[in-house]
């Protein structure tokens, strides 16, 4: 298969972006909302299951039914849990779309990099180690400077 054109490039990024909005959007406004919704619905069940339990002591028939209450709501719980970590799972596994942004943004050459990151004085900076990072040559103020230095922090050397 030939090499995709820019524009057909700049085509599939925009409807991969396109894409994970909708999914991202679905989960947080649909997907994640419904099952807290729902798991507070269960903890609620759960809740009067063990009321009907507690205040039925003497009942045997409102006792089971106090039961079948906690019991349903605890397999309520279960579920929408489950439901919860399989959804964050998916999401987490498919949702790379941030970090592939990354990846094509990162230069990959020397010719991408601006001024500030590359070397072109030979000492090991291009603002002359004003910056307060580590330059092994002459500086005039850097924080770690084993090279001559006229007020960094640390001087290894002079």
């Amino acid at each position: 298969m030939p090499p995709l054109s820019p524009q057909d490039q700049q085509g599939v990024d925009a409807a991969a972006q396109g894409a994970a909005s909708f999914v991202n959007t679905l989960n947080e406004v649909i997907l994640f909302p419904l099952i807290a919704l729902l798991a507070g619905v269960a903890f609620l069940v759960f809740l009067w299951g063990c009321a009907q339990y507690i205040m039925n002591a003497d009942n045997p028939g409102a006792r089971e039914d106090g039961v079948k209450h906690v019991t349903w709501g605890i397999v309520g719980l279960v579920i929408m849990m489950s439901a919860w970590a399989i959804l964050s799972i998916v999401v987490a596994t498919f949702g790379l779309d941030d970090e592939l942004q990354d990846i094509r943004n990162t230069p990959t050459n020397s010719s991408n990099l601006n001024d500030s990151t590359r070397n072109t004085d030979g000492n090991g900076s291009a603002d002359n180690g004003a910056n307060g990072v580590f330059n092994p040559g002459n500086d005039a103020g850097g924080d770690l400077n084993p090279g001559n230095d006229d007020g960094g922090v640390l001087n290894i050397g002079e």
